[in-house]
């Protein structure tokens, strides 16, 4: 019994470890969808290009149209 009381403790350290730095996570995130994409979009840099689609139905892209950096004023 003293073993497995033990063990308990030791389990129960762990989670409340864990349970502490999964709390930390979610809230240094944004919870709105809106600032995380946001946030996606700002951190990634990104091209606008033309794409035709060929007789098999795949998109095949052209060429790149502009080269853009990300954008900073969303």
């Amino acid at each position: 019994i003293n073993l497995q009381k033990k063990y308990a403790n030791y389990y129960d350290k762990i989670n409340k470890i864990f349970v502490t730095k999964r709390n930390e996570v979610i809230q240094s995130q944004p919870i709105d969808v809106a600032s995380h994409i946001k946030k996606v979009i700002s951190d990634i840099p990104w091209t606008l290009a033309i794409y035709k689609k060929n007789p098999n139905g795949d998109w095949v892209k052209e060429s790149d149209f502009l080269r853009l950096a990300p954008p900073t004023n969303l």
